[in-house]
C-alpha cells in the first residue's frame, strides 16, 4: 500500500523521487538553459497552511497522486515544461491514470502559461480541450509542454494555450489546448 501523504515513509518517498528527478536528461538540459527559470509547483504561490484546501496539493498530494511536479519556465518563449511524477493513487483503470486526474493536471499547466501571460497575472478556465492519445500509466515521471497557441492573438483578458503530457522518452500521451481569461 502507499504511504500516507506527509507521513515520515511518504517524505522519504519524495526525497527519493526529488533525486530521480533530478538525474533526468530533460531536467538537465532545462538547468542548462539560460532562459530557463525553475521552481516546484505551488511552492511560490500558495500559502503552506492552504495546500491542504487545494486539488492538486491537497487530496492529490504525495506520493499516491503528484509528489513532485517541477516547472521550468521559459523568459525568452513564454512557455513552460513540467516534468511531474504521477503516483499509484490516481489510476482509474489498473496501473493507468484516471481522465480526469490527467484533465487537472493539464489544466494547471495550461493556466500557469495562461496567467503569466496576461497583465493581471490570473486566468480562469473558459474551455478545455483534451485528445488521449495512449495510456498514461501511474507511477512513472513525465513531461508537460504548454505554451500560447498563437502570441499575437493574446488580448489582455484571454489567451489560448496548448500543451502535451509526453513520457520521458517524448511519447505523447494527452494534447490539450484551452482558453482561459481573465475574471470580470
Amino acid at each position: 500500500p502507499l504511504p500516507l501523504p506527509h507521513s515520515h515513509e511518504d517524505k522519504l518517498l519524495i526525497a527519493s523521487l526529488v533525486g530521480d528527478l533530478d538525474k533526468l536528461d530533460i531536467v538537465q538540459q532545462l538547468r542548462a538553459d539560460p532562459y530557463c527559470r525553475e521552481w516546484e509547483a505551488y511552492s511560490a504561490f500558495v500559502d503552506p497552511a492552504d495546500r491542504a484546501h487545494r486539488l492538486t496539493t491537497g487530496p492529490m498530494a504525495g506520493t499516491r497522486g503528484l509528489p513532485v511536479q517541477r516547472v521550468f519556465w521559459n523568459e525568452a518563449t513564454g512557455e513552460a515544461t513540467t516534468v511531474v511524477f504521477i503516483g499509484g493513487g490516481l489510476g482509474g483503470w489498473p496501473g493507468v491514470t484516471h481522465g480526469g486526474a490527467l484533465a487537472t493536471l493539464l489544466d494547471e499547466s495550461l493556466g500557469r502559461v495562461a496567467a503569466k501571460s496576461m497583465p493581471a497575472r490570473t486566468a480562469v478556465t473558459a474551455n478545455l480541450e483534451l485528445q488521449y492519445r495512449a495510456p498514461t500509466l501511474v507511477n512513472r515521471f513525465y513531461v508537460i509542454k504548454a505554451g500560447p497557441v498563437h502570441p499575437d492573438s493574446r488580448t489582455d483578458r484571454k489567451a489560448w494555450v496548448n500543451a502535451t503530457l509526453e513520457t520521458i522518452d517524448g511519447r505523447v500521451c494527452v494534447e490539450a489546448k484551452g482558453l482561459f481569461v481573465v475574471p470580470k
